[in-house]
């Protein structure tokens, strides 16, 4: 099957010249580099890296199934761990008109020129569970848009994995309250549990399961009312292995933990 060209050049050298472009705004691109997966060799077309993200664009010349078979590569390379980002690129290159004196000779600068001027389908793929998820459908884009939505994608990027950390240090310190509870509470969290319900708008908890839960969503609370109590008055420098120290306070100040969460949130709030 005869290789897509344009005026002779393959899309390997087209990659490399948009690599450069890229490069001369900013973005240290490089271009078709041999990665080992395995024991198998890819070769991504245009591998970036920006603010500690590996990014990586897929370009082919215009046609009918360029989008759909860029889509599939682009999946494939961050399900191999060969990135974080993918970008799928279509180039849409000048045409020759009638008797344009450009095309006349076609060498490597006329090349450099119609990269520049040319237009792009260009669409993005990020992180995702269980697999990579789509963070922009496929645009039309000028090669200023092109750049700008790399440095947007990977914006996007860091955005989720914030909140991935975020999440995964909240279910951390849930899970520990839980802990906490179980060895504080002779009594058993049961009775605990019971009583906060009603506040939670939850039905009765039963059993051990449904006790925690319980107690997890209470802590919740309690962690809302802490971040606004660290927000509003100093913090308390505190020691790294005790993460519960600010609810800890809060139980301290209104004399219990169901104390706690009933006032502990509102009088955050109303804190001069």
């Amino acid at each position: 099957m005869r290789e897509p060209s344009y005026f002779g050049f393959t899309e390997p050298v087209i990659n490399g010249v948009l690599a450069g472009i890229l490069c001369g705004k900013g973005l240290l691109a490089g271009a078709e580099l041999k990665v080992r997966v395995g024991t198998s060799l890819r070769k991504p077309d245009i591998p970036i890296s920006l603010q500690g993200f590996r990014v990586i664009l897929e370009g082919k010349l215009e046609s009918n199934t360029a989008q759909s078979r860029l889509e599939s590569q682009c999946l494939d390379r961050i399900r191999e761990g060969l990135c974080d980002i993918s970008i799928g690129v279509v180039y849409h290159l000048p045409q020759p008109s009638g008797q344009d004196e450009v095309f006349a000779e076609f060498t490597m600068t006329t090349l450099q020129t119609m990269v520049s001027q040319a237009e792009f389908d260009v669409a993005v793929w990020g992180p995702g569970v269980p697999d990579p998820t789509r963070l922009k459908s496929w645009t039309r884009e000028n090669l200023d848009g092109l750049a700008a939505i790399i440095r947007e994608s990977v914006y996007e990027a860091h955005r989720i994995d914030t909140l991935k950390d975020a999440v995964e240090r909240i279910e951390a310190t849930l899970d520990a309250g839980g802990v906490l509870f179980l060895q504080v509470l002779s009594q058993g969290i049961k009775g605990l549990s019971e009583k906060l319900a009603p506040h939670l708008e939850l039905p009765q908890p039963k059993g051990q399961k449904e006790w925690l839960r319980t107690l997890k969503i209470a802590l919740l609370v309690l962690l809302d009312a802490a971040i606004f109590y660290n927000i509003i008055q100093p913090k308390i420098q505190r020691p790294r292995q005790n993460q519960l120290s600010t609810i800890d306070a809060l139980k301290q100040k209104h004399g219990g933990y169901i104390s706690a969460f009933k006032n502990g949130f509102k009088k955050a709030l109303q804190t001069n």
